[in-house]
């Protein structure tokens, strides 16, 4: 400190006090120089020790300063003239802020003593304007509801994001609108109380969760950070915190906790035991219903080692166990399922499935699985049933279709000998003196070749269902067979009066088929024909077809008979099947002629298909694969 020589030792103590303020300090005479200052004022106004002497005028302090270019550009004595007429109608003011031209913020307060002299008072607070200016852009942007309240529950400042978050259009529009955070939380008053008193007791209330009410009415959670501020006296100011929206978080939760609570419920409406099995460690985690379906007992739900829990299957089913458990390990399968009998003691095995998957780490391996466990003994048992009464039923088909086959051939051999000496005896009677028995001869003829033609069509079909039908391919001429059919047909034909054309295509001669069988589906399909046509036309059409690059016969069986409805189309294909009783009465047969020329159809790898009109006559379309040998036309 540099005094005017005068009471030296009291100068000295004053000056080592001054120098020990953190302050600066200058005292200034009624004249307005500047007649004392310590170290820190140099400092804070950035003045090098030497430039400023005591008693130095207010004026050439400003000159200093704006020679050197404190206040910037521009005539100097213009600033100087400047600056002191600011400082004389300033110099009553307690306190000011200066800011300097090196950026920094001083904060300078005057006392007038006694003798008119000022003492001035030079604190640096750039920091602390710029920490407030820092919380004022926190408090302005921080994404979390800031606010500060009373200890009755008003408001008395709140950032943009607290009025964003409840709804409000502005901080100022919140602070006037509510009146109790009490409301605001979605509490009572009561309830608000004893959170207050909490917190009051407790100084922090940290991550308390609530329910506030948006501006209109809606509900959110908030998660809530409050403190208590007090002053020196301990006393509680008021309230400050923060709170941000965690409403996507809760509602988040309650779909898990729906979820879960549907998973438990699922689990128990389906009756399943849940397990989870660590392979590194050999434990296993087990439910309650698991357990029971095991019928073993221990104390909490983790068993080990996991695997004692394989004693309890089945010997016979322990390598089927075995075999889908690896299968899945080793990749084969993309789940986990196996049906295997559980062993209860003191009674029978019960059926289970066992359903799971594995989980794999980084190199493909399971190291964990987890699945369920399910009772399937009623399914299993029903499915026994079922499969000993499939096959019940196969074999009471087998031995009907053997007894057909056998009962076929036992009657075909009397029937055989009976036609035959009927025909001997027929033409016997037809020798110049027939006497009275050649018309009843001619009907035990008759009678004895339906029947004849009837077993062989129970023989064929039985021959079908027990798969004995044995396909002959051979080369042969088709233009032969249908002269041959021709020869047959034609007296059926003209027998009601019909007339009968075949139309083939002339390419169409060598073929490689089975013989047998194309000719038992012609003539089956011609017979009904003229059988159901009287005075009208009958035309079988023979034609070479090419579909998906394969070749197929089309055969065409056409008339212009008493034809069929809708409701009889749907069944000509059916075994014993005819349209009505008074068509069996009329015209007889069977009912096996279609049923029979379908299963061929089938077996030779073809298809067959009708469209008739009721009166109006009736078409078969005939497709098999053949071979052909085509000549020119």
């Amino acid at each position: 400190m540099h005094w005017p020589r005068r009471r030296q030792r009291e100068a000295e103590l004053l000056e080592g006090v001054l120098e020990s303020m953190e302050d600066g300090i200058s005292i200034m005479d009624t004249n307005y120089n500047i007649s004392a200052f310590n170290r820190r004022f140099l400092e804070v106004y950035g003045i090098p020790e030497g430039d400023l002497r005591p008693g130095t005028s207010f004026r050439d302090f400003f000159r200093y300063r704006a020679r050197r270019g404190d206040y910037g550009p521009g005539d100097v004595e213009a600033w100087v003239d400047q600056r002191t007429e600011a400082f004389l109608s300033n110099i009553s003011l307690n306190t000011v802020e200066r800011f300097l031209s090196n950026g920094r913020i001083l904060s300078i307060t005057r006392r007038r003593l006694g003798d008119g002299c000022y003492v001035s008072f030079y604190r640096d607070i750039t920091e602390h304007r710029q920490t407030e200016s820092d919380y004022r852009t926190i408090f302005e942007l921080a994404p979390e509801g800031m606010f500060r309240s009373t200890l009755e529950g008003r408001f008395l400042r709140v950032n943009p994001a607290a009025a964003r978050i409840l709804g409000y259009d502005s901080p100022e529009d919140m602070i006037s609108s509510v009146k109790s955070i009490a409301a605001q939380v979605h509490a009572t008053t009561e309830q608000r109380e004893s959170q207050i008193n909490g917190l009051l007791e407790e100084g922090i209330r940290e991550n308390q969760e609530l329910r506030a009410k948006r501006k209109d009415g809606s509900i959110i959670w908030v998660t809530e950070n409050t403190r208590a501020v007090r002053d020196a006296s301990g006393k509680v100011k008021y309230l400050e915190g923060f709170f941000h929206d965690i409403t996507a978080r809760k509602v988040a939760e309650q779909a898990i906790r729906d979820s879960e609570e549907r998973y438990v419920l699922a689990l128990r409406g389906a009756n399943e035991g849940m397990w989870d099995w660590n392979l590194e460690t050999d434990t296993m985690h087990v439910s309650e219903r698991f357990k029971e379906l095991l019928s073993i007992d221990f104390e909490g739900n983790t068993m080990t080692p996991a695997s004692s829990w394989q004693r309890h299957l089945h010997p016979e089913d322990r390598q089927r166990f075995r075999k889908d458990m690896n299968a899945h390990l080793r990749g084969e399968t993309e789940f986990y399922e196996t049906d295997v009998r559980i062993l209860v003691p003191g009674g029978d095995p019960i059926w289970v499935r066992a359903r799971g998957i594995g989980i794999r780490d980084e190199t493909g391996q399971v190291n964990r699985l987890a699945g369920s466990l399910g009772d399937i003994t009623a399914r299993k048992s029903a499915e026994l049933a079922l499969q000993q009464a499939k096959e019940e039923a196969e074999e009471a088909a087998r031995a009907k279709s053997r007894f057909l086959a056998n009962m076929s051939h036992e009657l075909r051999t009397p029937l055989n000998a009976i036609i035959g000496m009927t025909e001997m005896l027929q033409e016997e009677v037809h020798s110049p003196n027939p006497g009275d028995f050649a018309e009843p001869l001619d009907r035990v003829s008759r009678a004895s070749k339906h029947l004849l033609a009837l077993i062989d069509q129970i023989l064929d079909l039985s021959k079908v269902e027990a798969g004995k039908v044995e396909l002959e391919y051979v080369p042969f001429s088709l233009a032969t067979m249908m002269n041959e059919i021709e020869t047959s047909i034609g007296p059926m034909a003209e027998k009601n009066g019909n007339s009968f054309r075949i139309d083939r295509e002339e390419r169409l001669d060598i073929v490689n088929s089975d013989p047998v069988r194309l000719r038992q589906i012609i003539l089956n399909l011609l017979s009904n024909a003229c059988k159901f046509t009287e005075n009208g036309e009958i035309l079988l059409c023979l034609a070479m077809k090419q579909i998906d690059q394969k070749p197929l016969l089309h055969i065409t069986a056409r008339d212009s008979g008493i034809g069929m409805s809708e409701q009889q189309m749907q069944t000509i294909f059916e075994e014993f099947s005819q349209g009505d009783s008074s068509t069996t009465r009329k015209y007889g047969g069977t009912g096996l002629g279609l049923a029979i020329t379908q299963r061929i159809c089938h077996i030779m790898g073809g298809t067959i298909d009708a469209e008739s009109n009721l009166g109006r006559g009736t078409t078969f379309h005939v497709w098999l694969p053949i071979a052909f040998e085509t000549g020119q036309p």
